[in-house]
């Protein structure tokens, strides 16, 4: 599966990483399987890592209808996380401002884009070693 992710509890992190093209069938199972995990909770922060993304689904519907899924995971207990998009090349810049998008009905999701490891850390609060050793390990 292209899309995987590692919940980093210690940091209230889930790292979600895209390889190759984007499905959206395979970003909700995926979503799924991380709904259901033990380890879920509302309010843990995303980092979705697009620097693999070689393309994507453009179905904004469906994508819609993806992120109110996600929504109601995200922000039970009246939770704000921060969604922060690593989008270092142009295909992963564009996936990801449509992914921006189709979240501007859901006020409470804070999302974000940036280019480099080192901005997505400083947002998120965690020092680049941390996450590259968190992943190392996870």
């Amino acid at each position: 599966m292209p899309v995987s992710f590692r919940i980093l509890k210690s940091h209230k992190l889930v790292y979600v990483r895209y390889e190759g093209h984007a499905n959206i069938g395979e970003t909700i199972a995926s979503f799924g399987q991380y709904a259901s995990h033990p380890d879920c909770e509302p309010g843990q922060n995303q980092l979705i890592d697009l620097s693999g993304l070689t393309g994507y689904d453009k179905d904004f519907a469906r994508m819609m209808e993806t992120q109110a899924q996600k929504a109601d995971v995200f922000l039970a207990d009246g939770a704000q996380p921060m969604v922060v998009y690593l989008s270092p090349t142009k295909i992963s810049q564009k996936m990801s401002a449509m992914i921006v998008k189709s979240w501007e009905p859901f006020v409470a999701i804070i999302p974000i884009i940036v280019q480099s490891v080192s901005e997505a850390c400083d947002i998120l609060g965690v020092h680049s070693v941390d996450l590259k050793e968190a992943l190392k390990v996870a």
